[in-house]
C-alpha cells in the first residue's frame, strides 16, 4: 500500500554495532483525508423482462436469436418445435366440431321433450276434465233420468193392477149373473196377476237400482275423476324427471364444448406461444447466462438449437440497458454509514477502466451470507444508479464493478497510515521509534480509511513509527505501560490485562456489549464502527509480534 503524502526516514539508529533499515517509518502528522470504503459487484439493469416458456410441455428449439444482440419490440426470440401441439391441435378441432353436433342434437332433444310434456298435460288434463263431466252427468241427468224412468214405471203398474183389479170385480158380478163365461173371468183374474207381478217388479227394479246400481255408477264415475286427477300429478312429475334429463344430457354435451374449446384455444396459444417474440425493446441475454450455478456454469448447457424446454422455463431476459444500476455488497460493519443520496464513484474494468458517477439509492433489507467460502461474512447489497451521461451503449449487465464510497472526512487531525496501526489482545497500537529500536505505545483511534487512520490519543505530530511488521531484534520488551495505556482509552483488569475504558467503544468489545454495524452517531460512535475487526491474541507484553498478532489491514474493518 503506498503511504502517499507521508515522510519516509532513509536511515535508523543502531543496536548492537548493526544498522537496521528503515524506509518504512513514517511521521505522524496533521492531514486531511476521505473515509472511504470499496466494495465489488457487478452492473444491472434498472429494469428487465423475463420471457419464460408458454408451452404446456417440453419442447426444443428450432431457432434462437444471438446472444447480446439489441431488438426491437417484436423481433423473433425464439422459436420452439410446435409439431405435436399441431397435430392435438388438428385433432381437437374434430372432436370440436362432434362437440358442438352432440350440443344441437342435446337442445332438439330437450325442445322436442318440451313438446311431448305439453301434449301429455293436455291428455291428462282433458281426461280430468271428461271425467268431472262424466260424474257431474250422471248426476243431474243419468241418475235423475233412470229414478224417474223407474218410478214412471211403478206409477203406470200400480194404474195398470187398480184397473185391472176393477175390472175383475166388474167381471166377477158378471160371471155371477152370468153375463160373462168361466174362461173370460179367468182370463181377467191372469190379467190381474200379471199386472200385480208387474208391478212388484217395478218396485223391485227400483230398489236394486238404489241399493246397487246407483251406489256403483257414482263410485265409477268419482274414480274415474280421482284416477285422472292423478295422472295429471303423474305426468306432470314424469315430464320434470324427462324435461331434467335432456337438459342434463344438454348441459353435459355443452360442458364437453366448452372444455374441448378451451383446450383448443390453448393448443392455440401453444401455437402462438411457440413463436417467442420481445414484449420491449432491449438486449437479449439467454436465461442460461442468467440461472448459472455458484461455479459460473450451466448443468444443462446453453440456449441452442435443440435444447429441450421446460414449462415455464427462463429462456430470454431482456434488460433496459438505458437506466443501469451497479449492485455491490458492502460488509456489515460498515453499511451503517451508507445511505441513500450518497454519491460514487464507479470504477468498471469492462469499459477500459473508465469511472462513472452514480447515487446511492437503496440498501439491502438483510444481509446476505459468504457462502461456503466464508460462512461468517455478512454483506450487505448496496443498489446505486449510475449516471451514463450518453454512454449506455458500453454497459451491459454483469459487467464486474469497483464501487468506492465516500462516508465520511477527517479534517487537519493526526494520522498516520493504515499498515502502522497494529492490534493484540483488544489494544490498538503502534511501534514508535526510541533511539534505534521500537516499542509499543497504545494508541486511541479515530476515524479511518483504505489509507489512513485517524490518532486521538498515544501519539504527537512528528513521532516515528513502524509501518510494518518489525523483526524480533527491532522491538524492545516491555510491560504495558498503565499511563500510555489511560492515555490512549485502556487499563489493566485484575489479570493484569488490558481492556477498554471506553463503554461506548465498538471497535473494541467490552463486557456485556454486542457488536454490530450500527447507524450513524457522533464522532467516536463513527470511529468504533470504522475500527471495527478482529483483534489479535497475546499476554500483553510489548516485543515482537508473536503468534495471533498482526498488523491491522484495511480489510479489518470487515
Amino acid at each position: 500500500m503506498g503511504l502517499g503524502a507521508f515522510a519516509l526516514i532513509g536511515k535508523g539508529g543502531e543496536q548492537g554495532g548493526k544498522d537496521f533499515a528503515t524506509a518504512d517509518i513514517v511521521v505522524a502528522q496533521r492531514m486531511d483525508f476521505d473515509v472511504t470504503t470499496t466494495a465489488t459487484g457487478e452492473l444491472a439493469a434498472k429494469s428487465q423482462v423475463e420471457i419464460r416458456s408458454q408451452l404446456d410441455d417440453e419442447t426444443t428449439i428450432l431457432e434462437v436469436i444471438d446472444e447480446g444482440v439489441t431488438v426491437r419490440k417484436g423481433d423473433l426470440l425464439v422459436r420452439l418445435n410446435s409439431e405435436r401441439v399441431q397435430t392435438e391441435l388438428e385433432e381437437e378441432e374434430l372432436r370440436v366440431e362432434a362437440s358442438r353436433a352432440n350440443v344441437i342434437a342435446a337442445d332438439n332433444a330437450y325442445l322436442i321433450q318440451e313438446s311431448r310434456n305439453a301434449s301429455a298435460v293436455r291428455d291428462s288434463e282433458l281426461t280430468l276434465e271428461l271425467a268431472e263431466l262424466a260424474l257431474k252427468q250422471w248426476i243431474e241427468g243419468d241418475d235423475k233420468k233412470e229414478l224417474q224412468k223407474i218410478r214412471l214405471r211403478i206409477e203406470r203398474a200400480e194404474r195398470e193392477l187398480d184397473r185391472l183389479r176393477r175390472e175383475l170385480e166388474k167381471d166377477t158380478q158378471l160371471h155371477a149373473r152370468d153375463f160373462l163365461s168361466d174362461n173370460e173371468l179367468d182370463k181377467s183374474r191372469l190379467n190381474v196377476l200379471e199386472a200385480e207381478a208387474e208391478y212388484e217388479t217395478a218396485h223391485l227394479e227400483e230398489e236394486i237400482y238404489k241399493s246397487y246400481i246407483r251406489p256403483r255408477e257414482e263410485k265409477t264415475k268419482q274414480s274415474d275423476v280421482v284416477q285422472a286427477k292423478a295422472k295429471v300429478l303423474e305426468v306432470g312429475a314424469q315430464n320434470k324427471i324427462e324435461l331434467a334429463s335432456k337438459d342434463a344430457a344438454r348441459n353435459y354435451e355443452k360442458s364437453q364444448l366448452r372444455r374441448r374449446e378451451s383446450r383448443l384455444e390453448r393448443y392455440q396459444a401453444d401455437i402462438d406461444a411457440a413463436e417467442v417474440r420481445a414484449p420491449t425493446d432491449g438486449l437479449v441475454v439467454y436465461g442460461t447466462s442468467v440461472q448459472r450455478d455458484r461455479w459460473g456454469n450451466n448443468s444443462e448447457g446453453p440456449l441452442q438449437i435443440g435444447r429441450r424446454v421446460h414449462p415455464n422455463m427462463l429462456l430470454v431476459v431482456l434488460p433496459d440497458t438505458g437506466e443501469m444500476i451497479a449492485r455491490v455488497r458492502v460488509h456489515e460493519s460498515l453499511v451503517g454509514q451508507i445511505h441513500p443520496g450518497q454519491e460514487v464513484e464507479i470504477k468498471i474494468d469492462a469499459v477500459d477502466g473508465q469511472v462513472f458517477k452514480g447515487t446511492v439509492t437503496d440498501i439491502g433489507v438483510l444481509a446476505e451470507g459468504g457462502g461456503w467460502r466464508d460462512p461468517n461474512r455478512r454483506e450487505y447489497t448496496v443498489n446505486i444508479a449510475i449516471d451514463v451521461d450518453g454512454e449506455a451503449a458500453k454497459l451491459k449487465p454483469s459487467m464486474r464493478c469497483e464501487a468506492t464510497v465516500v462516508m465520511d472526512r477527517v479534517v487537519d487531525s493526526l494520522a498516520i497510515p493504515l499498515p502502522a496501526l497494529f492490534s493484540d489482545s483488544g489494544v490498538r497500537y503502534v511501534y514508535l521509534r526510541q533511539g534505534g529500536r521500537f516499542v509499543k505505545r497504545p494508541v486511541k483511534i479515530g476515524l479511518r480509511s483504505d489509507a489512513y487512520v485517524e490518532i486521538l490519543a498515544g501519539l504527537s505530530e512528528g513521532d516515528l513509527v513502524l509501518a510494518r511488521e518489525p523483526s524480533s531484534v527491532e522491538v524492545v520488551r516491555r510491560d504495558w505501560d498503565t499511563d500510555e495505556l489511560s492515555i490512549a482509552g485502556y487499563k489493566l483488569d485484575d489479570k493484569g490485562q488490558p481492556v477498554s475504558t471506553d463503554r461506548t467503544a465498538r471497535g473494541i468489545p467490552v463486557q456485556g456489549q454486542q457488536r454490530g454495524p450500527g447507524g450513524g452517531g457522533d464522532r467516536a460512535q463513527r470511529t468504533n464502527r470504522n475500527a471495527e475487526g478482529g483483534g489479535a491474541h497475546g499476554q500483553g507484553q510489548q516485543g515482537p509480534p508473536s503468534r495471533g498478532q498482526r498488523p491491522l489491514k484495511s480489510d479489518d474493518a470487515q
